[in-house]
């Protein structure tokens, strides 16, 4: 009766075990609930493999509009825009995605047409001239002495979704660097800085391109100076003749910013 107790007692304990630790995964999936844009969410959960390892957040209003940069045209053009965050130090990959609304006024700035030619019906206007981006940035970490340093080894970069009567004109791959860094072989420099935009093909938009920066330097992260990032620079406009076209960009920064 002993063993027969034990046992039970052993058997009560593993799915005590086993339900205590469900709340880490429901709370993973949950993650993604909290975005509140459909569009967003599919291409969350299409991203990376293991996404136990990651953190996945909306960015706040002050971070995002330090992240993003919509080049030349007044703030009232713009509806709304999001950024998410996925920042998987496991495999030292920052992923980001925005999801870009124009407002009336922009969507006749660029000549959007109205009319879905797909099915012929008209758009909402919340969710009429979205473009979504999406950056990943690869990098690697090496020590010298007392110093630790970052170096970008890949920047990938698609266009996940275009709004029917948008036309993406330029795609384009973008490293910034400013700062104290080091070579491979442990030289270490006082200052030095770099920025580079790399044109990618506009064929199969919503496919990931990456693209080597070329820069083999590891930048040293000390109290607040320097920065090391990488972005993504798209610009699109509408598909009747003499549109005008919005430029913005969206940067990932390993650090500083």
């Amino acid at each position: 009766m002993k063993n027969k107790a034990k046992v039970l007692s052993n058997f009560i304990l593993i799915l005590v075990l086993v339900f205590v630790m469900q709340p880490s995964f429901v709370a993973e999936a949950h993650s993604f609930q909290n975005c509140d844009s459909q569009n967003v969410v599919r291409m969350l959960k299409n991203i990376e493999s293991n996404l136990t390892s990651s953190v996945i957040k909306k960015v706040g209003d002050g971070e995002k509009e330090k992240l993003i940069y919509i080049e030349h045209i007044p703030k009232d053009y713009i509806d709304t825009f999001d950024v998410y965050k996925i920042n998987n130090i496991q495999n030292n990959t920052i992923t980001l995605i925005t999801d870009i609304k124009l407002s009336k006024l922009g969507i006749e700035k660029i000549g959007l047409d109205r009319l879905s030619s797909a099915s012929g019906s008209v758009h909402e206007e919340k969710d009429f001239g979205r473009v979504t981006g999406y950056v990943k940035v690869w990098y690697d970490k090496k020590a010298v002495g007392s110093y630790e340093g970052y170096k970008i080894t890949k920047i990938g970069v698609k266009v996940p979704y275009v709004q029917n009567g948008i036309r993406v004109i330029k795609l384009r791959a973008r490293y910034g660097s400013i700062g104290k860094y080091f070579t491979p072989s442990g030289n270490v420099n006082t200052s030095g800085g770099y920025t580079k935009k790399i044109n990618v093909s506009l064929n199969n938009l919503s496919s990931l391109k990456m693209v080597d920066p070329g820069v083999n330097r590891y930048y040293i992260k000390t109290g607040g100076a320097g920065l090391l990032r990488g972005g993504i620079e798209i610009t699109y406009s509408g598909t009747r003749p003499g549109s005008s076209s919005i430029t913005y960009t969206l940067d990932a920064y390993v650090f500083g910013f």
